[in-house]
């Protein structure tokens, strides 16, 4: 559980691993975090085992000091944080570390994360040199680093304070998260212009600090709103996309017969044409037919253009695939020679499935190379909530970053001259074959809300979630249904689905999915707070952190799961 802090006219979360969360001046998030992190030559991010050594809070203020241990293959790095809040509106982040054995990495230091709400607002750069630069943070998804050379920054908050964040100890450069699906811009050292990874010696040290100001005409404290969260259903429906699935390597009888009840719109499945023309994968492809659920074909395209294609030409001909998505192997976007070669089999095989390229990977590359391709029905890109963040929180929140992520897409459609249309595939926690604990659990049903919401309130048109089955996916490996396969259910079953807004905060979110035979609320809570909600006056429920509840209401009466 993490421990409200105060600081003056600030307030601030500190989390399990000493961390600092959601800095709101007044009621206005300035930054999401303060956080010191080590990470090895491959960029995974070590975690610490953190000691506390001192806490003192008073009301006005605190002092927490720490220990941080971060060992793994080739890794043993420790440092000592400290942190104070002063009453007058001061935050200090002190990061003090030593390698204890010679080492390989791509960052040790303080990382602090600036909230999106300052995207296109005025900020003030003082770079090394003490020369300050009258800039903005970019209201459009910046492909590359939008401040470098950073020593300081500056910024008017919507309240009319003055804000003003110091970096010390080494050189720091600013990045545009949302390019990976986090709900912020990140400030970091040492600046990627330098080689990585680097070497640390043993005993080296690493001595960086951060402090955050506040002057001016400040706000007064951040008081959390106790009342319930009033719900209201809207009465326009938004585009609501239309939602498949991967399918997983899982062959189960039980499983089979449970994403056959689900009904997606179709299934994922990914196969590779290699140089000689040979497609690898097909069966997954055939098991999807022998399922009857429409394919969403996957085409990954060896680098060197294949000498042919009639086994794809011949895996299109049989049918039942929705559309296609065409990829280049190890190229950070499609090349127009591969989707050339996709396009060509669809000929081929007589197929009028849309084709759709872009990348297998983040939203930066297709940020950072643009299509070239001819002819394609839209653009397409994947989302791994946890490229950078692990925490329970920020990945609740990367749904904040879509607008703009699929803002950014529609921008390198319509550079293309394709259609502005927008495929998302795959959506998970964490892409495979990694997986994550809390796909069994309430909150990636919680946080699959949210992903569905934001998508169609951003207009995507096709948008597909998990394996179907197994570690990563909405089912286990027999079958049975996970929290997020309810979600899913009233979701591919929906006829119209409308919006459901909220009266104050961003805690809450869901939407109503109509059939003919009747209407079901889908809520989630973002938190990690119960939340009590109203919902149109009519009902009342605590929705635990990070959880949902399901209503069902036939007509002329009303239940809920």
């Amino acid at each position: 559980m993490s421990q409200r802090l105060h600081a003056g006219s600030w307030t601030v979360e500190l989390d399990e691993q000493s961390a600092l969360r959601t800095l709101r001046l007044g009621d206005e998030e300035i930054l999401t975090g303060i956080a010191g992190i080590v990470r090895d030559a491959d960029w995974q991010t070590i975690p610490g085992a953190v000691t506390v050594d001192e806490t003192t809070i008073a009301d006005d203020g605190f002092r927490v000091r720490f220990r941080s241990v971060h060992l793994s293959e080739g890794i043993d790095f420790a440092w000592t944080g400290t942190i104070t809040g002063q009453a007058d509106s001061t935050i200090r982040f002190e990061f003090d570390g030593a390698a204890s054995v010679p080492l390989v990495t791509n960052r040790i230091g303080l990382v602090v994360l600036h909230a999106l709400g300052a995207a296109g607002r005025p900020v003030q750069v003082t770079h090394t040199s003490g020369d300050v630069e009258a800039s903005a943070f970019p209201a459009l998804v910046a492909p590359h680093q939008p401040f470098l050379d950073v020593s300081a920054f500056r910024q008017t908050t919507r309240s009319g304070a003055e804000v003003e964040i110091v970096f010390d100890g080494e050189v720091f450069e600013t990045e545009d998260q949302r390019n990976w699906s986090d709900a912020s811009f990140k400030t970091y050292s040492r600046p990627l212009a330098l080689p990585f990874p680097f070497d640390l010696a043993a005993g080296e040290t690493v001595r960086q600090s951060v402090t955050v100001r506040a002057t001016g005409q400040l706000p007064p404290r951040f008081r959390p709103d106790a009342a319930p969260v009033q719900l209201h259903v809207g009465t326009t429906a938004p585009w609501w996309p239309r939602i498949g699935l991967g399918l997983s390597s899982v062959r189960d009888p039980g499983a089979d017969a449970a994403i056959q009840a689900l009904r997606p719109a179709w299934v994922r499945v990914d196969v590779r044409l290699d140089a000689e023309g040979t497609v690898h994968g097909a069966e997954a492809v055939a098991h999807a037919r022998h399922l009857g659920l429409p394919v969403e074909l996957a085409v990954t395209v060896a680098a060197e253009t294949p000498t042919q294609t009639l086994a794809l030409t011949g895996l299109l001909a049989a049918g039942g695939i929705a559309h296609v998505l065409a990829f280049t192997e190890d190229a950070p976007t499609t090349t127009a020679a591969s989707a050339e070669v996709v396009r060509g089999a669809l000929a081929a095989a007589g197929i009028s499935a849309p084709l759709i390229a872009g990348t297998d990977a983040h939203l930066a590359e297709l940020n950072r190379f643009p299509l070239t391709a001819e002819g394609l029905a839209g653009v397409c890109l994947p989302i791994d909530a946890q490229v950078h963040d692990t925490d329970d929180l920020a990945v609740m929140r990367t749904t904040e970053s879509y607008a703009d992520m699929i803002t950014a897409a529609r921008g390198r459609a319509r550079a293309g001259g394709y259609p502005e249309r927008v495929a998302v595939s795959p959506v998970t926690l964490r892409r495979c074959p990694e997986s994550d604990p809390r796909q069994c659990t309430a909150f990636a049903a919680a946080w699959t809300v949210g992903v569905l919401v934001a998508l169609a309130a951003a207009g995507v048109a096709r948008v597909t979630l998990f394996p179907h089955a197994g570690p990563g996916g909405v089912l286990d490996t027999d079958g049975t249904w996970r929290p997020v396969a309810e979600v899913l259910a009233v979701a591919f079953a929906a006829e119209r689905v409308l919006p459901v807004v909220a009266d104050h905060g961003e805690g809450v979110t869901g939407f109503v999915a109509e059939t003919p035979d009747e209407a079901v609320t889908v809520l989630a809570n973002r938190t990690a707070a119960a939340l009590t909600v109203r919902l149109s006056g009519a009902f009342e429920a605590v929705i635990p952190p990070f959880d949902t509840v399901i209503l069902r209401r036939p007509t002329g009466s009303c239940g809920a799961r």
